[in-house]
């Protein structure tokens, strides 16, 4: 996933929490002081998005732990067994097949916004109830209001949810199919790849480390791939990628690694 594209998907998360957060601030302090005309000028355009780019990182990161608690550990175990084999089922697509990767990764954002919008739905229906019954309980048609916009936020609601499981569920199956699919030809790859790996502690700055006697040195000289979606989820930097080095010249740096440990 490039950068734009996350930036594009945080924007549109973002203009979810911006709406209740001002809503929530009209009901505390009014609208007769918010300049209408300042507000939508070109200058305020930058600030403007930069709160709303800031809200939707907020959003997005609240929305995923409450639906791991609620539901994606439940949803992810009908697949795997634990995160873990999740997480290695994903890199074996990641490493092993480019299109299927940018698959997964485009399912992915529309995942995390439709997750983002399940919370930014629900919250801008009490926000806007607040706002309609602190400030607009003296106009005729406020309980109509009310009612409409109500179920209109709870029909938005419930279409993020089910389309979120339904991505989701997708997302689980597919991964789990071609991951046992990619499986003999990504061992056969890192059989003679003893340097292979994805966390971030044996790499720097985008490159591969190779390990001797806990002295890192970079040898092989290869780039690795930064698997943008992954920290995401799990707050650690995942690559991917293979060492460079010949595989007699890597088992020999294990077995001085494993000799210099014992």
């Amino acid at each position: 996933m490039s950068t734009t594209n996350l930036f594009v998907e945080l924007v549109v998360i973002g203009v979810g929490a911006f709406v209740w957060v001002v809503l929530l601030v009209l009901s505390m302090f009014g609208y007769d002081w918010v300049p209408i005309d300042r507000l939508f000028a070109p200058a305020a355009v930058i600030p403007l998005l930069s709160i709303i780019y800031v809200l939707g990182i907020v959003s997005d990161r609240v929305a995923d732990a409450l639906f791991a608690v609620l539901w994606t550990r439940t949803l992810r175990g009908r697949r795997f067994n634990d995160i873990e084999t999740y997480y290695a089922a994903r890199r074996i697509i990641l490493t092993e097949s480019e299109r299927l990767s940018e698959l997964l990764e485009y399912g992915r954002s529309r995942l995390r916004i439709c997750r983002g919008w399940v919370l930014n739905a629900f919250v801008i229906l009490v926000s806007f109830n607040v706002f309609v019954w602190t400030r607009l309980r003296e106009w005729p048609r406020a309980r109509g209001l009310s009612i409409v916009v109500s179920a209109l936020l709870l029909v938005l609601l419930a279409g993020c949810w089910y389309s979120w499981w339904s991505l989701s569920a997708a997302e689980y199956r597919k991964v789990k199919g071609q991951s046992e699919h990619e499986w003999p030809r990504f061992m056969s790859v890192r059989l003679t790849s003893p340097f292979s790996r994805q966390r971030c502690r044996f790499h720097k700055e985008g490159r591969c480390i190779c390990e001797a006697g806990g002295v890192f040195e970079g040898r092989c000289g290869q780039t690795w791939k930064r698997a943008v979606l992954d920290p995401l989820d799990e707050n650690e930097a995942h690559w991917i990628g293979a060492c460079g080095l010949p595989p007699g010249e890597q088992m020999e740096l294990l077995r001085k690694r494993h000799h210099d440990s014992s």
